[in-house]
């Protein structure tokens, strides 16, 4: 199996977008300036209602996506925190002398 190689740059890149969204996500409804934008044309409310109904079932979809982009994005912390850890701990044994593995070792 192929290795997979991801840099620090890459998950912090991912990081950091998945939180925008989340933010963005959270900022909650743009609901009510839609409807205040719709307004009610030729005098009829029905655009306006499904305008609403769409909102209210977005909001919905809203909740779930932001639990979902959360996890993605702690997970991709622990992973970058994970590998960075790891990378120093390799570094300060490597410096204190200790021998590298060979191919064999994996």
């Amino acid at each position: 199996m192929p290795d997979v190689v991801i840099s620090y740059a890459t998950l912090e890149s991912l990081i950091e977008k998945l939180s925008g969204m989340i933010t963005e996500l959270d900022t909650g409804s743009k609901g009510s300036a839609l409807r205040s934008a719709i307004g009610e044309p030729f005098g009829r409310s029905e655009l306006t209602d499904r305008a609403e109904e769409t909102e209210d079932r977005w909001n919905d979809k809203r909740e779930s996506l932001v639990k979902d982009l959360t996890s993605i994005r702690d997970f991709s912390q622990e992973i970058h925190d994970g590998y960075a850890q790891f990378d120093d701990e390799a570094a300060a044994q490597f410096e204190a002398g200790a021998d590298v593995p060979g191919n064999a070792d994996y």
